[in-house]
């Protein structure tokens, strides 16, 4: 029924300003807070919102009561219909049975925003319930919290960049404690400052800051992906390991002892012992004096050493083929 207007200017205002309802996608009890937020700017754009929470204006004299309660009852009218038309079929049947708009106004509140937030305690949890396994590719679930830290953000959660960055320090594996330790000492609280004006001096925009601050840990990570791989540098001093409990046999190293990495830097020498990794034969081959450096991203064997002790190294399909004797030792 079209609704019948007192004032005829009145209605020439409202018409000449309808907004185009079909662009708003008929809520299906997903999403409430954006969908709501859509419609109602469409009816405060129509000027008829306030029929949305003030119910019929009874107690007035005329012939004010009169002007009010026909104003009222036509953006009642409106609010009614636009908020039905933008609803599924399936909630259509649910609240075409209310009277008036405050009504279902009132009703889609109160069952959809408590759901929303009961969305906003499980994107906590979640969050919160987050670790990297073992099992799993660590890009892949690097991803994954990045759509947690998504989540939060929707839920009007925005959290802090050095947050973000220790959280997931804090979910990477047990087996990456000595990582772990080295990263912590790496991103204190001058981290972020860096970062931003390493974004100034490239022109990126400070907005980038979130990711830049995830991504910094992502390479991190990704270098230490199998922290019990070993790699042959010819160009290496010393064997190197990062992991403490790949060591056989361990001394810790009094504080001083330090190694010259490839960078240009320093890295603190904590202990050295005896490892024995297992070659792809299956042999055992045991390095001695083992240096014990947190900041080393790859297990470093050092190929003069192992001529040394009589190991024949050569490069096939390249690998790394060691042989003693003339007897395959692995690879």
């Amino acid at each position: 029924m079209e609704p019948i207007f007192a004032n005829p200017f009145m209605r020439n205002q409202i018409l000449s300003t309808v907004p185009d309802f079909s662009k708003i996608e008929p809520f299906n009890g997903t999403n409430y807070k954006c969908w709501r937020q859509y419609l109602l700017f469409a009816l405060e754009q129509l000027g008829v919102a306030f029929a949305l929470t003030e119910p019929n204006p009874l107690n007035m004299e005329e012939p004010t009561r009169s002007i009010v309660v026909e104003h009222w009852t036509t953006a009642d009218h409106l609010c009614t219909n636009h908020n039905l038309n933008c609803l599924s079929d399936e909630l259509y049947n649910v609240y075409s049975s209310y009277n008036y708009a405050y009504e279902i106004y009132n009703a889609l509140d109160t069952k959809y925003a408590l759901e929303n937030a009961e969305n906003k305690k499980y994107a906590i949890a979640n969050f919160l319930h987050f670790t990297i396994k073992e099992d799993m590719d660590v890009s892949a679930q690097i991803d994954e919290f990045r759509v947690l830290v998504g989540e939060l953000a929707k839920e009007d959660m925005v959290l802090p960049d050095e947050f973000i960055a220790s959280s997931l320090i804090e979910k990477l594996l047990h087996a990456w404690n000595d990582f772990k330790t080295s990263m912590k000492h790496k991103r204190n609280d001058t981290t972020l400052d860096q970062d931003w004006y390493r974004n100034k001096d490239s022109g990126k925009p400070k907005v980038n800051l979130t990711g830049d601050v995830i991504a910094t840990v992502v390479t991190e990570v990704n270098l230490v992906d199998k922290p019990k791989e070993w790699v042959l540098d010819i160009g290496a001093t010393k064997h190197i390991c990062g992991v403490c409990n790949s060591f056989y046999e361990y001394t810790t190293l009094s504080e001083g002892d330090q190694v010259f990495m490839g960078n240009s830097q320093t890295s603190k020498v904590i202990g050295k012992g005896k490892i024995l990794p297992k070659l792809t034969s299956g042999k055992i081959l045991m390095l001695n004096d083992v240096l014990h450096v947190l900041e080393i991203r790859r297990n470093l064997v050092l190929g003069a050493l192992l001529n040394k002790v009589g190991l024949k190294l050569k490069f096939e399909a390249d690998k790394a083929v060691l042989t003693k004797n003339n007897v395959f030792i692995g690879k």
